[in-house]
């Protein structure tokens, strides 16, 4: 299973958590918990960040 397919997967489960960071970081730019799963859900890996002391990462477009 590819990992975008894996990711899509945990949304369908809600198998997944916002962190509170991430809520923070929503309420500032208008988003809500569905906006980010239909782009998760619609969207594809646009880029892979490895760089990132927290883990790898993906930009979703």
């Amino acid at each position: 299973m590819s990992k975008i397919k894996g990711i899509r997967q945990k949304i369908i489960d809600k198998d997944y958590y916002i962190s509170s960071h991430a809520e923070d970081e929503m309420l500032g730019d208008e988003l809500e918990r569905v906006d980010i799963e239909n782009a998760v859900l619609k969207g594809k890996i646009e880029k892979k960040l490895t760089k990132d002391i927290r883990g790898i990462r993906y930009r979703i477009e």
